[in-house]
């Protein structure tokens, strides 16, 4: 099989991450702060790849609100779903959590992620008071 264009991605992605997230073009338009034809357009980059005879691309600032917007990185957006757990989320950050597929993540409403975000934040609280102890001897 080729190797898919950055733009190819960039429009599978999109189409993906709309899909599992449930978020109209509309929506995300709004979240990200572009108009609905650009994500319109981002998303069919693939099947039009020229403008009067000049390749189509997309504009990095607006792939960075749209990435913001789905609650990926840019690297996430741009990259073949197939290896994205590995990827950071936000900038400097790893994906921390080798057991849950990021792709599971990212079909959580805000609402849910922030409940996950909170018992983590729980969680955490409670190992960093315990002090000195050693990994598994903290009580549930």
């Amino acid at each position: 099989m080729p190797k898919k264009t950055l733009t190819q991605v960039l429009a599978d992605r999109l189409k993906e991450l709309t899909s599992t997230s449930g978020m109209s073009d509309t929506a995300l338009a709004k979240k990200a702060g572009v108009s609905p034809n650009t994500v319109s357009n981002y998303k069919r980059l693939a099947d039009e790849l020229t403008i009067k005879g000049q390749p189509r691309s997309a504009e990095l600032g607006k792939v960075e609100r749209i990435a913001e917007a789905l609650g990926v990185s840019p690297l996430q957006l741009l990259m073949p779903s197939d290896g994205i757990e590995k990827l950071p989320t936000q900038a400097g950050n790893a994906w921390p959590h080798h057991e849950v597929e990021f792709k599971r993540w990212t079909r959580l409403t805000e609402r849910q992620k922030g409940i996950v975000e909170a018992a983590m934040n729980a969680a955490i609280d409670k190992i960093e008071s315990a002090g000195g102890q050693h990994e598994g001897e903290i009580a549930a």
